[in-house]
Parts: C-alpha cells; sequence; structure tokens
C-alpha cells in the first residue's frame, strides 16, 4: 500500500512543477520595473530600475529592448544585450528625457520588451509616465493699431495664439465693435470666432474690418474695439483702435488771430419794420518780441445818430509778455460795476499782479475807478486786496468798496477760497451814509469716494457791489457707493430784497430754496436712472407793490424719475423723466384777506413729465405741465380751481450739408395752453456759407406765429412776423510780422528707376502715415508762433499729404508704410526735419529693397562647455558703397534679415560677442546683387579643441610649470533666492581672466543648483531672470584638492514697476541744462544697468523750479531730461526703451538752490 502512495505522489509532483512555475513567473524569467507609476514634466528626465530575475538554474543570454512614445529618447542604447547568471537578478537603470512635445492630461506607456537569446519567448514590462496637465496661452496683437485704406475703405487686424501649454485648448473669441465699424459675420456689434489649437502649436488670426455709416451722425476719426479670448482656465482682455484719417488737413485758424475782420449785417429784411444796419471790425496785429495789438469797434444800429455812443463798442489793447493795456470799453472784478469806457491796466511782476481802472458808464451819467493787487504766497495760495469808487450822479450816489481775500489748495484734493468786502454808500439827497458788507466762499474737496462742493455769496441791502441786496447758497455733495450705485444730496438757495435808491426801503421780496437728494443707479452698461425726493419753499412780495404785510409764501413735495437709455453701439440717447408732488399755501397776502375775496387754500397737485431724445444730427425735447408748477402759477391758484395745462415742443436739426462748406442750422418751438387756448411757433432757420479767401455768409430767419382765443367776445386771435438778417464777413490774413502760416506738401512716390527724380511713369505711394510735430529740440529764430496742431495724415492712392495753414517754424515729420500688403519699396529716410519759412513741396521716393539673409553657424567641440549659448542679438552690419550703414539683430536661432535699397555692392560683417574660444572663419562679405532680390549668407565660428595630454612619465619632478598640467574640477551649489521666497533662475559662470563661459545651469523650483566646471583661479558669475535685476559678481574660491565643492547662494532683486532708482548727482544747475560734476559717472552705471537688463524700460522725468520757468525756461524741465536720454542713447541704448517728460512746476521748500528742484527722475515704466 505504502508502495501505491509514493508513486501517485511522484505522479502528482511530476505534474504540478510545471504548473506551479507557470503561475509563479507566467515565463521562465520575471521582468519588472521599480515603479511602476511616474509622474513626469515634459521637457525632463526620468529614472527607473528594470529587474529582470532568472529563476532557472543555467544562466540565459537576454537582449533588452525598450518600446518608447514618439519623440521620446533614452539616455544610452534603446537595445542591449545582457547574461543573466542562475538564480539572480539583473537591475538595468533607466534614463528617459520625456519629449517637449508631450502631451498633458494623458498617460504615456514605456514597454521594456525582453527576449531569450536562441528562443522566441519575450517578456514585457510596462511603467506609465503621466503628464500634469499645464495651460499657458499667449496672445499677441500684431498691431493696436489699424488705419483704413482709402482705396479699398477696409483695413486688417492680426493676433497671434501661441498655445504653450500641454493640452489641446478650445479657444473662445469675441470681438467688440464700435458702431461705426464692423466685421462681416458679426452680430449687434459683437463678433465670436471659435479656435481649436493643439499644444506647442501656434497660429495667426486675421479679420477684414469695414466701416459703417450711421444716418445723421458724424464719423469719428478714432474708433475703439476690444477683444476677448476665453478658455476655461484663461481670460485675456484687449483693446485696438483703428483710424480713418485724411491726407490732407486745414488747420482752422481762430477769427481773433487775424490781423482784421470785418462783418456787416443787415436786420429786419422783407419786413414792415425798417432795416437796421450794424458793423463790426475787430483783429489782432502780432509784432516782433512778443508785442500784440488787438483792437474791437462795432456799432448795433447805423439808423440811430441819436444813441450813436450808446450802440458803439470799440477798445484798443495792448500786451506785452504780462503787461496790459487797454483803452475804450473795459470791465474788471472788483465787486463794483465797473463797465463802459475808460482804460485799464494789468501787470505782474514776480508774485504780485497789479490792476487799475477808470471807466465812464455808457448809459448814465456815472463814472467809476479802483484798484486791485494780487500776490501768490506760494504756488497754491494766493491773496488779493482791492480798493474802489463808483459815483452815480443819476441817483445820487457815491459809494467806496474795499475787499480782500484768499484762495488756497495747501490741502490735497480741496481747495478753499474766500472774499470779504465793506462799502460805504453816500445818499446824498438824504445826507445819508449807509454801511454796507459782503462776502463770498468757495469750497471744494474729494475724499476717496466722497465728493463736496460749496458756494456761497451774501451782500447786505446797502452794499454797493454786484451782491447788493441778495444772499443765494449752492451745494452739491455725491458718495459713490459702489461701481453703479451713487447717491448725491444738493441744497441751493437764493433770495432777493433790494431797496429803493431814493426812499432807502424795501421794494420786493423773492425767496427761493431747494433741498434734494437722489440715487443715480447704472441698471446696465445703456441704461441709467435716477429717483430724486424734492422739498422746496418759495415766496414773494411782487404781486403786490403796496408795503404792508403781502407776503406770498408756499411748500411743495415732490418725486422725480428720469431714466437715461443709450442704445447698444449707438450715439443715440433717450431721456424720459417725470415729477410729480403736492403743494401747500403757507401765507396767504393780507391784501387778500383784508378783501372780500375767498381764497382757494387747498392744496395743489403739479406734474411735469419730459421727453428728450439726441441722435446726431437730430435731437427733440419735450415737455408736458399740469398744475401750478411756478409760484405764479400757485398764486393763481389762489383765485382759480382750474389747473393749468400746457405743453412744450423743440425739435431742433443741425448738419454740414456740403464738404464742411454749407451748414444748417433750424430749430422750431411750439407751445400750447389748454387752459387759455394759446398757441404759439416759433421757427429759425439758420445758414452759415463758408466761401473761398475767408469770406463768410450768413442768412438767418425767424418766424412767429401765435393764436390766442378771447372767452369774452369768444374770437381768435392770430399775430404773425418773419425777420431775415443776412451777414457776411471777410477775414484779412493771416499772416502777420511774427505769426505766419504756409501750406507744407509731401509726394511719396515709388522711384523705378533711382534717379531720385518722380517721373511720369512713377507712381505715387499710398498708405503712409505721417505725423507732424513741431521740434523740440531746435531753438532757431523760426520758433513756431500761433495755433498748431500736431496731425496724423495718411497718403491717398496718389502717394500726397497736405498740410494747409501750418505756421512758421521747425518741425519733425515721421512716416512709415502701414499697408497691410508687403511692398518691396521703402524709403529712403523715415523723418524729416523742416525748417517752414514758406510753402513747402516735398518729394520721397521709395526705393525698391533687397533682403540679405543668414545666419550663424557654431562647430562645437564635442567636448565643449557651451552646450548652450545664447546666440540673439547679435549685430549684423552692411555697409553701402556711398557710406551709408544698415543693421540688424539675430534672432534666438542666431537668423537675421536685413532689408536694404537696391545699391550695387554691400560690405556685410558680424559683431563677433561670442566666447573668444570660437574664431570666426571669415568676415566682411562682399555682396554684389547683381539684379538678385535677395542673397543668403552664413557667418561661421568653430570653436578651438580642448585637450588634455597625460604624461607617459610618472617621474614628474623634472617637469616644468608649463609641462605640466593639473586638471581640477569644482562644484558649486547654493539656493538663490529674493527677499524670502526661493527662485527658478539661469546662471552663468565664467573664468574671470580668460572670460571665458566655463558652465550653466538652473536652479529648480526649490532654489537650489547643482554646477560642476574645470576649476578657475577667479571666477564671474551671472544671473539671469525675467523680471529681475541682473546680478553679476566676481568672487574667488581656493581650491585644495582636485574635486572640491563650493557652497554659493545668492539674491536676486525683483523689478518694481513705478519704482524710482535712486541717483545721488543727477541733477543740473540753476536755469542750466547743464549736468553737475559726479553725475557721468551715475549716468555710465545706468548705461551698464540697462545693457545687463535688455528689457528694461525707463521714464525720465525732468523738473524744474517756478523761478526758472518765470525766468523764460518754460521747457527746461523735458530738456534736462532729454540731455539724460541723448547720454544714454548715445552709448546704445534704444530710443524705444526711453520716456521723455517735464514735471510741472517745484515750488522750494528751501530756497532755489534745493537740488532736488532741479532733478531728473529715473522711474521703471515696464521689463
Amino acid at each position: 500500500m505504502s508502495r501505491i502512495v509514493f508513486f501517485i505522489f511522484v505522479i502528482v509532483l511530476v505534474g504540478i512543477l510545471p504548473i506551479r512555475s507557470q503561475s509563479r513567473t507566467g515565463s521562465a524569467i520575471e521582468v519588472e520595473f521599480m515603479k511602476h507609476k511616474i509622474v513626469a514634466e515634459s521637457a525632463k528626465t526620468i529614472f527607473n530600475i528594470l529587474k529582470v530575475f532568472n529563476p532557472q538554474s543555467k544562466p540565459l543570454v537576454v537582449t533588452i529592448k525598450l518600446n518608447l512614445p514618439e519623440n521620446w529618447s533614452i539616455i544610452g542604447n534603446l537595445e542591449q544585450e545582457y547574461t543573466l547568471d542562475a538564480n539572480s537578478t539583473l537591475s538595468v537603470p533607466v534614463r528617459i528625457a520625456v519629449s517637449k512635445q508631450a502631451s498633458g492630461a494623458i498617460g504615456y506607456a514605456v514597454i521594456a520588451t525582453v527576449s531569450i537569446k536562441e528562443s522566441k519567448l519575450q517578456y514585457n514590462a510596462y511603467t506609465y509616465i503621466n503628464i500634469p496637465k499645464k495651460t499657458k496661452l499667449d496672445f499677441q496683437l500684431i498691431s493696436r493699431i489699424g488705419y483704413f485704406d482709402s482705396k479699398t475703405e477696409s483695413t486688417e487686424f492680426a493676433y497671434r495664439l501661441t498655445n504653450k501649454g500641454n493640452i489641446n485648448e478650445l479657444i473662445s473669441i469675441e470681438v467688440n465693435t464700435s458702431p461705426f465699424i464692423e466685421i462681416k459675420g458679426e452680430d449687434n456689434n459683437v463678433f465670436t470666432d471659435l479656435i481649436n489649437l493643439g499644444p506647442y502649436k501656434d497660429t495667426l488670426i486675421l479679420y477684414q474690418m469695414f466701416p459703417t455709416r450711421i444716418l445723421g451722425v458724424d464719423r469719428p476719426e478714432v474708433f475703439q474695439a476690444s477683444i476677448n479670448v476665453v478658455t476655461p482656465d484663461t481670460l485675456i482682455r484687449s483693446s485696438m483702435q483703428f483710424k480713418e484719417l485724411s491726407n490732407s488737413y486745414t488747420n482752422l485758424i481762430s477769427e481773433s488771430e487775424y490781423p482784421l475782420v470785418i462783418e456787416a449785417t443787415v436786420n429786419n429784411l422783407f419786413s414792415d419794420v425798417q432795416p437796421t444796419y450794424s458793423m463790426l471790425a475787430f483783429g489782432k496785429l502780432a509784432f516782433k518780441k512778443d508785442y500784440n495789438l488787438n483792437y474791437y469797434l462795432s456799432n448795433s444800429n447805423f439808423e440811430d445818430k441819436v444813441n450813436i455812443k450808446r450802440n458803439t463798442k470799440a477798445y484798443l489793447q495792448f500786451t506785452k509778455n504780462k503787461h496790459q493795456l487797454s483803452i475804450g470799453d473795459v470791465t474788471a472784478d472788483m465787486e463794483h460795476p465797473l463797465y463802459g469806457k475808460g482804460f485799464y491796466g494789468k501787470t505782474t511782476f514776480k508774485k504780485f499782479t497789479f490792476t487799475g481802472i477808470f471807466t465812464e458808464h455808457n448809459y448814465r451819467n456815472a463814472f467809476g475807478y479802483g484798484a486791485k493787487l494780487d500776490y501768490d504766497i506760494t504756488r497754491k495760495t494766493k491773496l488779493e486786496t482791492s480798493f474802489s469808487e463808483y459815483k452815480d450822479f443819476d441817483f445820487s450816489t457815491d459809494s467806496k468798496l474795499f475787499f480782500g481775500g484768499f484762495s488756497t489748495n495747501f490741502l490735497k484734493n480741496q481747495q478753499f477760497s474766500l472774499r470779504t468786502s465793506f462799502s460805504f454808500t453816500d445818499f446824498i439827497k438824504t445826507n445819508q451814509i449807509k454801511p454796507g458788507y459782503g462776502g463770498l466762499l468757495n469750497y471744494n474737496a474729494k475724499f476717496n469716494k466722497l465728493r463736496i462742493s460749496l458756494f456761497s455769496e451774501y451782500g447786505s441791502a446797502y452794499y454797493s457791489g454786484i451782491t447788493k441786496a441778495r444772499a443765494e447758497i449752492r451745494s452739491f455733495s455725491s458718495y459713490q457707493i459702489t461701481n453703479e450705485l451713487v447717491l448725491t444730496g444738493s441744497y441751493s438757495m437764493i433770495k432777493n430784497e433790494p431797496i429803493t435808491t431814493n426812499n432807502i426801503q424795501q421794494t420786493t421780496y423773492n425767496f427761493n430754496d431747494n433741498s434734494t437728494i437722489s440715487a443715480m443707479y447704472m441698471l446696465t452698461n445703456n441704461l441709467h436712472l435716477s429717483i430724486s425726493s424734492i422739498l422746496e419753499n418759495s415766496s414773494t412780495r411782487s404781486f403786490y407793490i403796496s408795503n404792508g404785510d403781502n407776503l406770498f409764501e408756499t411748500r411743495k413735495y415732490s418725486g422725480n424719475v428720469a431714466l437715461r437709455y443709450r442704445f447698444p453701439q449707438s450715439e443715440i440717447y433717450i431721456r424720459p423723466s417725470i415729477k410729480a408732488g403736492i403743494g401747500d399755501i403757507i401765507r396767504i397776502p393780507n391784501s387778500i384777506l383784508e378783501s372780500a375775496i375767498v381764497p382757494n387754500i387747498a392744496n395743489f397737485y403739479f406734474i411735469r413729465a419730459g421727453l428728450s431724445i439726441q441722435a446726431g444730427h437730430f435731437g427733440f425735447a419735450g415737455t408736458f405741465y399740469s398744475g401750478p408748477n411756478t409760484i405764479s402759477h400757485e398764486f393763481n391758484h389762489l383765485f382759480s380751481v382750474a389747473s393749468p395745462r400746457s405743453y412744450q415742443l423743440m425739435p431742433y436739426f443741425e448738419r454740414n450739408l456740403y464738404k464742411n462748406s454749407i451748414v444748417l442750422s433750424s430749430r422750431v418751438t411750439y407751445y400750447r395752453d389748454a387752459v387759455n387756448n394759446l398757441s404759439r411757433l416759433n421757427a429759425g432757420t439758420q445758414i452759415t456759407w463758408y466761401l473761398p479767401y475767408d469770406f463768410t455768409m450768413e442768412v438767418i430767419n425767424n418766424i412767429l406765429y401765435q393764436t390766442s382765443f378771447d372767452k369774452i367776445s369768444q374770437s381768435n386771435y392770430s399775430f404773425s412776423t418773419v425777420l431775415f438778417e443776412l451777414k457776411l464777413k471777410k477775414a484779412f490774413g493771416p499772416n502777420q510780422p511774427r505769426i505766419k502760416y504756409h501750406n507744407l506738401k509731401i509726394d511719396y512716390y515709388r522711384d523705378l528707376n533711382g534717379n531720385k527724380k518722380q517721373d511720369s511713369n512713377e507712381p505715387g505711394v499710398s498708405n503712409v502715415l505721417a505725423s507732424v510735430v513741431r521740434n523740440e529740440e531746435i531753438e532757431s529764430a523760426n520758433t513756431v508762433y500761433g495755433e498748431f496742431q500736431s496731425k496724423e495724415l495718411l497718403s491717398n492712392t496718389d502717394g500726397k499729404i497736405r498740410y494747409i495753414n501750418i505756421p512758421q517754424g521747425d518741425y519733425l515729420v515721421k512716416f512709415k508704410q502701414v499697408s497691410s500688403k508687403k511692398d518691396s519699396f521703402h524709403p529712403i529716410v523715415e523723418e524729416l526735419k523742416l525748417d517752414i519759412v514758406k510753402d513747402t513741396l516735398i518729394k520721397i521716393p521709395f526705393i525698391e529693397s533687397n533682403k540679405l539673409f543668414g545666419q550663424l553657424v557654431l562647430n562645437k567641440d564635442p567636448l565643449t562647455n557651451y552646450r548652450f549659448l545664447d546666440i540673439s542679438n547679435i549685430r549684423i552690419t552692411a555697409n553701402d558703397s556711398y557710406g551709408n550703414s544698415y543693421y540688424t539683430l539675430t534672432d534666438a536661432n542666431g537668423k537675421f534679415e536685413l532689408i536694404v535699397p537696391n545699391i550695387d555692392k554691400y560690405t556685410v560683417s558680424v559683431n563677433h560677442t561670442l566666447p573668444s574660444s570660437f574664431v570666426l572663419e571669415q568676415n566682411d562679405f562682399i555682396v554684389q546683387l547683381n539684379g538678385f532680390k535677395q542673397f543668403e549668407l552664413s557667418f561661421i565660428f568653430t570653436e578651438e579643441k580642448r585637450k588634455i595630454r597625460f604624461s607617459d612619465n610618472s617621474d614628474s619632478s623634472s617637469k616644468t610649470a608649463e609641462e605640466m598640467r593639473v586638471v581640477k574640477r569644482a562644484t558649486f551649489t547654493g539656493t538663490l533666492k529674493s527677499g524670502a521666497d526661493v527662485i527658478q533662475a539661469s546662471i552663468h559662470l565664467f573664468n574671470a581672466e580668460s572670460n571665458q563661459e566655463i558652465g550653466t545651469a538652473s536652479s529648480d523650483k526649490n532654489g537650489e543648483y547643482v554646477l560642476t566646471v574645470l576649476s578657475a583661479p577667479k571666477y564671474r558669475i551671472e544671473l539671469k531672470k525675467h523680471g529681475y535685476w541682473f546680478y553679476t559678481d566676481e568672487f574667488e574660491a581656493e581650491q585644495l584638492t582636485s574635486f572640491q565643492t563650493f557652497e554659493k547662494s545668492f539674491l536676486l532683486e525683483k523689478i518694481v514697476l513705478g519704482n524710482e532708482i535712486d541717483f545721488r548727482y543727477l541733477y543740473f544747475g540753476n536755469a542750466s541744462t547743464e549736468l553737475v560734476f559726479g553725475a557721468r559717472g551715475e549716468l555710465e552705471a545706468l548705461t551698464v544697468l540697462l545693457s545687463d537688463n535688455p528689457t528694461v524700460k525707463l521714464e525720465l522725468v525732468g523738473s524744474a523750479t517756478k523761478k526758472e520757468v518765470e525766468g523764460g525756461s518754460t521747457d527746461i524741465a523735458r530738456k534736462r531730461a532729454e540731455v539724460i536720454a541723448k547720454f544714454l542713447t548715445d552709448r546704445g541704448v534704444a530710443t524705444d526703451r526711453l520716456k521723455v517728460s517735464g514735471s510741472a512746476l517745484n515750488e522750494p521748500e528751501n530756497g532755489d538752490d534745493d537740488n532736488k528742484l532741479r532733478q531728473v527722475k529715473v522711474i521703471i515704466l515696464s521689463y
């Protein structure tokens, strides 16, 4: 029995062993990666270990092959043969470089296939690499400004989208245009697009923009559009401008700048009234040395010989800098009503201004005189004082008035002014002298979201100033709760209680005050709502002449609701409003109470509804009234129960009818009183015709028609009148001894034959953008006097640009071609400096250009230390046979393109800025185009071979130092920080003695770096990171062993926009643009700083004291900044990296020698 059991056991064991082996390994060997899943980033390396176990009792020869995803690479061999000992495990290290193009949110598989030699068996192992999702979308407008082509009436705008993330992006584009421009396919001024962009891809999108017309609305010159770029993780907003420019601009000179303007008018034409004639002549004579003579003469009615003095107004005004003298009809602000015929003088000396006046009244037998002194204590605080006397022989009064006041804004966002005055009036007939006093207060302030304004003036009953017997208060405050909601409060009060001149008693009394609280809410961008609560008090004695207590007083409570709606993407506005309330009779005149009349003292109700429409050249305003809305209506309410009802309609139309030469303006007013059955129609029309040679003609027509119904006679009455007025005006000039205007004409043309002259077969160049500005750099005898406006012009299809009436002086004309179509023709210059002393015609040839292109080729040594070498921004220069130079810079790949004119021969060279170990094989290429449009050339740099020699003689004691070379390597580790934060930055290490770069590295996300290099006696390190200041330092590291580690940590300073770079000597002498001693060294340091940080842009803000400006140096602040800018640009700093400006006047605190008041501030704009 035991033998049978043993036999069965052997059979079972033999059958189980193979099964057991397969269940254990599934094969003759076991294969697996140590890490089954790995998280990695693109363009990084990952490390894993492949384990192969041989469970057999004999060695095996296997081949291991790795299968990688596309564009992935392995550091080592993809396929390798190994021998596995029996019952042993083979560990194979695997380092794989993840592709730069690896997509995110995807798991990649790396498969290791192990094959047994001389067998067909294969075994696989898998490791999975997960790439985390990374999103980064860049948006770039190719140009922020588009110009409409005058021929095609369209323009293009383009933008580039770059997906720097590792996932596919579905991008939504939304372009919001204005009512005046459109993209085909847009809906309600909104154009949408959907773009699918793969990872690491970019695309260029181009849209056509067309102008649109809105009936009755003038087109502006500049249009705005915005673009929103949206993905699930990104929102980018940007904006663009589109300009519809003309090729011609006429500088409209104000009539006040002409030496003579004459206007003749005929009134009451074609009517029953006798026509009247009037004349007006005025002008300004501008002499050299800033002498001016202004004059004015008018007569409103030549037919009225009796009142010729009253109807005639005339004055002569002479000015020189800050001095003025006027004779004729003059006036002055001295509280007294000093206006009439006389003389006026004003002069300023340093901080003092003196004013004097003497006048004789035009209509009464009266005269007055006065003197005033203003003193500027500081730039923010001023004092004033005045004395005047006014004698009126018709009313037998003689009054003297004194006042004093001050104004200041020394507190931030607050302005305050106060004036007090006293007068003494002698009433000659009654032999009484009455004192009076007056005052004025004005205050404005802004505290964050709160704004306050207050104005108040007062004059007592016997005050002889312009506020006599009057008091007025106006106050307003607002508080912005949110961007949509604003609360406002206002209060106004006016009281007038004059007295008779002879009887010295009160005659009438009028009082009104109004308190309003409002809430203004922006419901949408186009719809605004305003809700107000109003309390109003009114009282008057004007309805009864007697001196009894006949005061009539009312109080009204009302609410007002108003809307403002703007039609989307248009210039059409609708403003409906309604005001409704209830009123009380507070006080009834005694004359009514003492009569037999029973007044109606019931409460009254009132409504006012309005509607206004504004739509370009057309507009409309309409108002409906129901119930008492004025104090006279409220007084009538005492005697009638009928409620007044009326409405008023006022449409208007104004339009240029023909090429800005004929302008039509028409306004109609229709009024209807429904209770009194009264209708009134008033229609006015004006046509203005601008004729050649500075003639202007105006025809004015006014029609009045009125109908009414007499209830007593039950009859209708009507009245009508028609008035015509004709004006003819002629302006003579405008050229004068000091002010002269000329015409500037510029023609751009294609110079086909290269002779620099425009022949009949050479067409103009369209779409050339020209900018005409003053040349501030030149101070010559031709300083620009007269009215001037900087202007952008766009050449037409004939290549012409015209600037009409440009003042004589020095100008800069900058131009560039802005056509969307690429053109091989380019101007020979891109900037003109012009001295305009007469009508000028300039022809600018565009010559056909050629392209020189190529690249830098680097032949590196296999053992190079310059694995990553920056070959961007290396200067390529081409010199033609006429001595002209053209240059460009290489891109990140060392490629370059240079556009040059079609000249016979060029010498092309490269500026060798690479490490000295790179030898340039050939420089100074001679390029002869010989009719070719393009020419390619390459600059080849070859790195010298690196050698290490080992001596075969072990006895080195007999060798000299030159014959031996000890090879040492140094390892540098450390941390890069900015403040307390660690940062990632690039590190470049140099041999400071040979200036040779010996190693590069980058710190990781923890700010740590490791860099191993050949040792050097002295090192220079350079640290670079966008947004941080370039850092460099030299140091020595004493190395005692062949391999040694040094720890060096560094701090980088972050660039902060708007910060000012401090300098000690960057200031100027008094009234000077010469730098002080010590400034040059600081500017040299600033030049190095800008060279080391090529993306940083600065603003140079010049300063000046008030004394310097008053001394005649009006633009000295800007000129100081320009001196600094010129110093930097002369040393290679690009002009587009510098912005120049001048600050407001500085008030010295410690005298005019305070250097800070004459410094130039250096402010960081961008990086």
